[in-house]
């Protein structure tokens, strides 16, 4: 395709579909061309500022700040959680660059990806601590709560000197018993500990 048809064509997709990033074979189906042979037209793209490369074999529009759609792009399976999915429902102060991303696929050597979202780790989860969301690409709060209190302990710290946390009072009690019930019973407590020290003193 010519330049103007990319930039229409991936406009119309943005526009219409809200979609910003695509696979290195979406792209060779546009353009009808071979994958083998995409690579050269792809870096022509880059070079004149129609597409960026976001992630190995992933392309997108510039200006994308969804670093949550861009995990899903890598892997269909992957979910943002933890710090970043706190901070996203306004439960933390401060944007974090480095995001966990819960998996129940094995990503090995390419689990790290540095983008220029921020780096992006692929966490290969279980069930039932494993729950992709119904809606959205972002852990809810709750699940996001335990994940966090989950990823920080596997990673030697305390939950508490991690992030500062705000709002957590906002979270339904309902909600922390359901999502708790998937998690070991020491990252349960530890969740709940958090939460119930967020929840108004009353005399």
């Amino acid at each position: 395709m010519k330049m103007r048809e990319w930039e229409q064509k991936l406009l119309e997709l943005r526009e219409g579909a809200g979609k910003r990033f695509f696979r290195v074979t979406e792209l060779a189906n546009m353009s009808t061309t071979n994958p083998k042979y995409i690579g050269g037209e792809l870096a022509r793209l880059v070079e004149a500022g129609v597409l960026v490369r976001y992630a190995h074999g992933v392309y997108g529009l510039p200006g994308a700040r969804d670093a949550s759609e861009l995990a899903s792009t890598i892997d269909s399976s992957a979910y943002i959680t933890g710090t970043d999915a706190l901070y996203h429902h306004g439960h933390t102060t401060q944007a974090v660059v480095a995001k966990t991303c819960f998996t129940n696929r094995r990503h090995n050597r390419s689990r790290v990806r540095r983008t220029p979202l921020g780096t992006l780790t692929f966490v290969c989860a279980s069930s039932p601590v494993y729950s992709r969301p119904e809606e959205g690409r972002y852990a809810p709060p709750a699940q996001a709560l335990h994940d966090f209190v989950l990823v920080s302990r596997l990673h030697g710290a305390e939950p508490e000197a991690v992030a500062t946390l705000r709002n957590l009072g906002e979270i339904d009690e309902a909600e922390m018993v359901n999502v708790g019930e998937r998690y070991p019973e020491s990252i349960r407590k530890h969740a709940r500990s958090l939460w119930r020290s967020a929840m108004p003193l009353t005399s």
